[in-house]
Parts: structure tokens; C-alpha cells; sequence
């Protein structure tokens, strides 16, 4: 049979983590419901998951308010703007019910934008960090960001930028250059043709990315010394394959696996 197991919000983790936000950190780590917790800061009421036993008008309304606060904090952990971050709430059907009863407009997800950032302060600065720590690498100096380093390198004569990761894996951005000026600002590319475009928001999810999947395979490499095979990981999530006499045991072991900080993950509460 198989069991499954994954590593629960496993990004929103890694990011409080490596942007040593130490509330958000402790909350995930002590099992608190952040998603309704950030709701109820937002609206202004109870929210939390629905249980069986609530009327149904009662267990809609949590369920639509507690997933404002998971796309929330999920989402805008990598610099999206409000107008994006509307439009994903609409598009979500478990939450554009809001929309039509208008207690959510472009104005209130402006103000949840705004909460985000400065309710999570340190976030926002690691994209910043991050952002000037690369084009600073790309210049020539290497720099670090809380425990990830930023270097020069070069390859076949053009200029690029390694990351090496807690785990000692590096991410390499080849041909890192000047692009086209938008609003009279630099915008750095990277690769072939016209690039890919670069900004602290998406190496910080890049960075986060990374970690995680360093995580995971590190799971992966323990369940099989164990002597479990496993048959398919995808994300957050990892797969075996056991006899069904063992299938407890393996639950048990793989779930502690992957709640255990790997040791270049200091201070990391999975």
C-alpha cells in the first residue's frame, strides 16, 4: 500500500525563516492556524476551520474568510502587488463570494497588501537584501543574506551570479545584464535572448524554492536508508510504497522526518 506525507507549508515556513521573521516562525512552528489568524486581524471577527458540528451559513463564512488569509500569506511572501493579488482572489471561488457581497473591493485588498507587509516587516526587507545582494554579486562583491551567499562568476566569458544555499547547493543565473529601462529604473535580466526579468521578490522565491527542495530530497534520501521505497514526491510531498503490515511505522517515521530541521537549517521549525 502507500503512505503519504508532506511537509505542511513548507514555503511560507522556509520564507519566516530565512527572513528571520521569528513571530511567524514560532507561530507555524507551534501549530497556530496563521491563515485564520491573519483573517480575523482583517475582518474583524472569529475565523478558524469549520468543524461538522457548525451551522452551514457559519462554516461557509470560515471557510471563505480563512482562505482570504492562506492566499494572503501564501502569496504576497514574494512582493506581489495589490492589483495581482485582487486579481487572484477573484479568481478564486472559494473567496470572489466576498467580492460579491462588497466586503472586498480593490481598496480593502490594497489595505490587506499593506497589513501583510507591515505585520511580517522583515519579509519585505529581504526582498530588498536579496535584490541588492544579486546586483551588487553582479557587479563584482560578493555579499550574504542571512546564511545565503551571492558571488560573481562568470561563464564562457559573460557575466552571472551563483547562490550557494544553507545546504551548500548552488543556483547559477547565467548572463546577468542590464536590460531594457522601465520607469527610468535599471531592470536586470538573465539567460538567453531577451532574458528573464530579475527582482528581490522572485530570487527570494527562487532562494525559497530551493530550500525547500533541499528539504525534501534530504526526506527522501532518510525514508530510503530506512529501507522504504519510495514511489513519487512532487512539491511538499513524498509517497511510499510499503507492505501494509509496516505502513503505520512509516507513517510515523516520515513524519518525523520531515518535521525535523536539517542541521544547516538552525532555528528552522518544520
Amino acid at each position: 500500500m502507500f503512505t503519504a506525507v508532506d511537509a505542511a507549508n513548507i514555503y511560507a515556513r522556509v520564507l519566516a525563516w530565512w527572513a528571520q521573521q521569528q513571530d511567524l516562525v514560532d507561530a507555524f512552528g507551534d501549530g497556530a492556524d496563521v491563515y485564520s489568524e491573519f483573517s480575523a486581524e482583517t475582518f474583524g471577527e472569529e475565523v478558524r476551520k469549520p468543524k461538522a458540528e457548525d451551522p452551514k451559513p457559519a462554516a461557509i463564512r470560515f471557510k471563505l474568510l480563512r482562505n482570504v488569509g492562506k492566499i494572503t500569506v501564501l502569496g504576497l511572501g514574494y512582493s506581489m502587488g495589490a492589483p495581482k493579488f485582487e486579481k487572484n482572489l477573484r479568481a478564486s471561488p472559494d473567496v470572489n463570494p466576498l467580492f460579491q457581497s462588497g466586503e472586498l473591493d480593490t481598496a480593502k485588498c490594497e489595505d490587506i497588501v499593506a497589513q501583510y507587509r507591515k505585520k511580517y516587516a522583515k519579509i519585505p526587507q529581504l526582498w530588498y537584501n536579496v535584490e541588492r545582494a544579486f546586483f551588487k554579486a553582479a557587479a563584482g562583491t560578493q555579499r550574504m543574506v542571512n546564511g545565503v551567499l551571492f558571488s560573481p562568476s562568470t561563464r564562457k566569458g559573460r557575466r552571472c551570479v551563483s547562490i550557494t544555499l544553507p545546504s551548500g547547493r548552488v543556483l547559477n543565473y547565467p548572463n546577468v545584464r542590464v536590460g531594457e529601462h522601465q520607469g527610468g529604473r535599471e531592470q536586470w535580466v538573465y539567460g538567453h535572448g531577451k532574458g528573464k526579468k530579475l527582482y528581490g521578490g522572485l530570487l527570494v522565491e527562487n532562494v525559497v524554492q530551493a530550500i525547500s527542495r533541499d528539504i525534501l530530497a534530504e526526506g527522501v534520501w532518510a525514508m530510503e536508508a530506512e529501507g522504504y521505497e519510495v514511489a513519487y514526491h512532487v512539491h511538499d510531498s513524498i509517497v511510499c510504497a510499503v507492505p501494509k503490515s509496516k505502513a503505520k511505522k512509516c507513517m510515523e517515521f516520515c513524519i518525523d522526518v520531515l518535521s525535523a530541521a536539517p542541521e544547516w537549517g538552525a532555528g528552522m521549525r518544520l
